[in-house]
């Protein structure tokens, strides 16, 4: 799974507090492999070791891992979601702003 934003709130380069560290820390404990990306944070450790940031690239576009939007930083580059495939659990209403009208899995 691809956690996307996992600061405290957005457009701000925190995690203290943050609620997706909690998420994160639950699916690895259920034996999900956990990814993330945030535009702010280059790094988080967890008890399974230090994940690194991903670029949102049109590489990561077609891997077939389903993603969580959790904070929506301005600066964060969402154009990369307009053509995924993959299920998008959308908790900032990002895909409604990229693709009005459509609501997706």
């Amino acid at each position: 799974m691809l956690l996307i934003g996992v600061a405290y709130k957005a457009d701000v380069a925190d995690i203290r507090e943050s609620s997706a560290l909690a998420v994160l820390h639950e699916l690895e404990a259920l034996g999900v492999h956990v990814e993330f990306h945030d535009a702010l944070i280059a790094s988080v450790n967890t008890a399974s070791g230090k994940h690194l940031s991903m670029e949102l690239t049109d590489e990561i576009r077609h891997r077939s891992i389903p993603w969580r939007c959790w904070r929506a930083h301005s600066c964060t580059d969402w154009s990369v979601l307009e053509r995924t495939n993959v299920p998008i659990f959308d908790l900032c209403i990002i895909v409604s702003r990229i693709e009005p009208g459509i609501s997706r899995p």
